[in-house]
């Protein structure tokens, strides 16, 4: 468009007036380009932003920190923490291994369509761990998460507690009828011939339905005919201690009413049922001890202190050796697990080395934990 000086004619004058006209030219016309696609935003991973990938950022975050289990809170992406809507950053691609490997997905960090969709669903959900806390790190892509331990549990005295305990396990370690006791064997069942599991209540029962002399109580129960009915294994003896003690609690967790089917050693101590404990210092009367990788269960009983300080940690078992015994380990440094070098197991079915050997770990199990916050 341009201004042209040129002569006007004035119809009301009939003359011809200098003046301006406006002169206009169409732009040339083009074709307009093509639209580009627009990028596939998955999978969303680390280094991604909201500027590329839109608002699916902010909608990670906020799927990512609603179907975190009660207690996790701590982990979520929440407004007002940094990168919040707009970046997938080292703690986004952490959390989402912990997703991951929760739902038995790979674990890559990445966030794919389906996996988009199983978070808006809830089909994906991660609960909070029974060993201890979730701690989420960060080192650019190679994020991670781990569990920690980061304290013992808040719980009450357990001096009563103890007692309990104690009173529970003498009744099969210190087993007597009407004031006169009985050795009791060891029993695990073999074949169909089920056992192991009675009370002592029954096995003093069925004794006396044997016998009423006092002196034949002893050559009832050695009677091999007799062991799967007096003869008591290690998830019997700890099943029935840790049960009474917290007035059933135990049988309602595995859905049992009574004492005949059992519940294994590995099923009593399952980490996902407990805290698992790795220091002397924070066991507490009804802690079990998983040994043997799970085919043998310990229930302690008792924790002696000295000046404040862990120095010997009474327990209870029953074995092939020796049937139901009781033991005790010296503590000479209560920082260390039970296996450590300072302490000293004293036990007559084996070695203070033999011991620690067949040591894997100490789990307080939900149920006790409740129980002593009464």
């Amino acid at each position: 468009m341009e201004w042209i000086n040129e002569v006007i004619y004035n119809s009301k004058t009939e003359k011809y007036d200098p003046g301006y006209t406006i002169k206009a030219t169409l732009a040339s016309q083009t074709t307009p380009e093509e639209p580009k696609p627009t990028e596939n935003v998955f999978p969303l991973k680390y280094g991604d932003t909201s500027a590329v990938k839109g608002s699916y950022i902010k909608e990670v975050h906020d799927l990512l920190s609603k179907n975190l289990g009660s207690g996790l809170e701590y982990l979520k992406i929440a407004d007002g923490d940094a990168g919040y809507g707009k970046n997938y950053g080292p703690k986004t691609t952490a959390l989402v291994k912990l997703y991951q490997s929760q739902n038995g997905a790979a674990v890559n960090g990445q966030i794919d369509e389906a996996t988009l969709n199983k978070l808006r669903k809830g089909e994906w959900k991660v609960v909070a761990p029974s060993e201890g806390k979730y701690v989420i790190k960060g080192s650019y892509q190679d994020s991670y998460f781990e569990l920690v331990v980061d304290k013992a549990p808040d719980i009450s005295d357990t001096g009563d507690f103890s007692l309990k305990l104690k009173r529970l396990v003498e009744e099969y370690t210190d087993f007597n009828i009407n004031g006169v006791k009985v050795k009791l064997p060891y029993y695990q069942t073999v074949g169909t011939r089920y056992g192991g599991k009675s009370t002592p209540e029954q096995i003093r029962n069925f004794i006396l339905g044997k016998t009423t002399d006092p002196s034949k109580f002893q050559s009832v129960a050695d009677d091999p005919e007799n062991r799967h009915k007096v003869g008591v294994d290690c998830s019997g003896l700890v099943a029935y201690v840790l049960n009474e003690a917290t007035e059933g609690a135990i049988h309602k967790t595995h859905g049992q009413t009574g004492y005949a089917n059992g519940i294994s050693a590995a099923a009593l101590t399952n980490t996902k049922l407990g805290q698992k404990i790795t220091r002397a210092k924070d066991i507490v009367p009804g802690a079990i001890m998983n040994t043997d990788d799970g085919g043998h269960v310990i229930v302690i009983y008792e924790v002696v202190k000295t000046n404040g300080k862990v120095t010997q940690i009474k327990y209870a078992h029953s074995n092939g050796k020796h049937g139901p015994h009781k033991g005790y380990i010296d503590i000479g440094d209560e920082n260390q697990d039970l296996d450590g070098s300072a302490q000293t197991w004293h036990d007559i079915s084996y070695t203070d080395q033999k011991a620690k050997e067949l040591y894997t770990y100490t789990i307080l199990r939900n149920e006790v934990i409740e129980y002593l916050k009464k």
